[in-house]
């Protein structure tokens, strides 16, 4: 009996350290994707900016546009100074198809850079905010882009003279 038990800890430690061995992430060396597609964890992906099934699809160009955009779900009380609404225009960057410009910020700001990050499934949709520093005004951001209805929905972080909030931004096409 005393052996039985030993040797169902040493299967269970065995079995173990398999699923940790397995579970391990493939490596991107020695992995050639081509120039429209990048390496991710040994799979090729469509490069960030570009999607679809060939890779040949710029994703900047869904997200040009107006848009009225509604501050909510803030967690430091009203948000920011200029009352929750704003108006702004998403705008593509010349031969860059991984970035884009958003005027307008909260009223106040003007050329936040977005960077466009392509998932798993060769589409475009995800939006970062890099963190970016406008005088008294930071701010970082990370988002997804929903192709049913055009809508773009931001989680910001930002501090405004040393006030900081996280609020969602949702951008309603115009």
């Amino acid at each position: 009996m005393h052996f039985m038990k030993k040797y169902i800890f040493l299967l269970a430690i065995l079995l173990q350290l398999y699923t940790i061995y397995s579970c391990k992430k493939k490596s991107c060396e020695n992995v050639f994707c081509g120039s429209a597609r990048q390496c991710f964890e040994g799979e090729c992906y469509c490069a960030d900016g570009l999607e679809g099934d060939n890779c040949d699809q710029f994703a900047n160009k869904k997200y040009v546009g107006n848009y009225l955009v509604i501050e909510q779900q803030c967690n430091a009380g009203q948000g920011f100074l200029g009352g929750g609404t704003y108006q702004t225009y998403l705008d593509s960057f010349p031969n860059n198809r991984a970035r884009l410009r958003m005027n307008n910020f909260l009223n106040l700001i003007n050329d936040v850079v977005i960077f466009i990050r392509t998932d798993k499934s060769n589409r475009g949709n995800t939006v970062e905010i890099p963190t970016q520093n406008f005088g008294n005004v930071r701010l970082y951001g990370i988002g997804t882009y929903t192709p049913q209805n055009g809508r773009i929905n931001i989680n910001i972080e930002y501090s405004v003279g040393g006030v900081n909030y996280a609020c969602t931004h949702v951008f309603y096409p115009q």
